[in-house]
């Protein structure tokens, strides 16, 4: 875990703790899962989730591959020219078990990765995961949360998201894609979280990346950055894809 000194927060929030959790991409509860359940089980205020915790399996491409394509679109969606299949089941029992028994006073929040299936985002919510889409909510009196859409980049709405957002209030940004950082600072968000990039999906000896799949290249790649007087933590995730 890590410490952060924010210059002009609210008094009420010295010694808030969170559990960021991103980029999952959960095939079932394994060594990894089990250890965000030993994170979890020390305790946090707030718990929130960057995206894509499901794991998801590319079927087939409907140029060259038509009988994959037509089997994996019943249980699929299609996205640049092919089909995925996103296992589902596997990511709703993995996050069933990482919160069995355990309760959070400020709450679980997630948005959407661009590996997450519309199916996992209706069910998060019945096990008790409230997920944004585009929107600011209340925390308490001095916080609140925002989070965007990150089914894809052209999903994300900073202005929707930030329509009914308290400008006195600290907030906090949930983003799929840390290229949405600069903007989220710009329009005032204090602390923003952020996954996808894994530290560089292909890196060199010593994580020097060779590719990030981030439209801003090898900025924001992994870490803490800072905005003036605001902060991006950009979480290398769990899993990988």
């Amino acid at each position: 875990g890590s410490e952060m000194c924010i210059r002009d927060r609210p008094e009420a929030m010295d010694g808030l703790s969170l559990v960021q959790i991103t980029d999952m991409h959960t095939r079932g509860y394994d060594a990894a899962e089990r250890e965000v359940r030993s994170v979890l089980e020390a305790g946090c205020d707030l718990v929130l989730c960057t995206g894509d915790s499901c794991w998801q399996t590319r079927i087939g491409n409907p140029l060259v591959d038509t009988p994959a394509f037509e089997a994996g679109r019943q249980s699929g969606f299609s996205r640049e020219g092919l089909t995925f299949a996103p296992r589902t089941a596997a990511a709703v029992q993995v996050w069933r078990q990482l919160l069995s028994g355990l309760r959070f006073p400020l709450g679980i929040y997630a948005i959407s990765g661009n590996h997450d299936s519309p199916e996992l985002l209706e069910a998060l919510p019945t096990i008790g995961i409230c997920v944004l889409y585009n929107e600011t909510v209340l925390l308490n009196e001095h916080l609140q949360l925002c989070g965007l859409n990150g089914a894809s980049r052209m999903g994300c709405d900073i202005p929707t998201a930030l329509s009914n957002a308290d400008a006195d209030r600290f907030t906090i940004g949930m983003t799929h894609f840390p290229e949405t950082a600069t903007a989220l600072a710009a329009a005032g968000v204090n602390l923003i979280l952020a996954g996808h990039t894994h530290g560089g999906q292909i890196c060199l000896p010593g994580g020097r990346p060779l590719t990030t799949h981030s439209q801003c290249g090898y900025d924001y790649v992994a870490g803490l950055y800072r905005f003036g007087e605001n902060l991006l933590y950009t979480s290398r995730g769990v899993g990988y894809s």
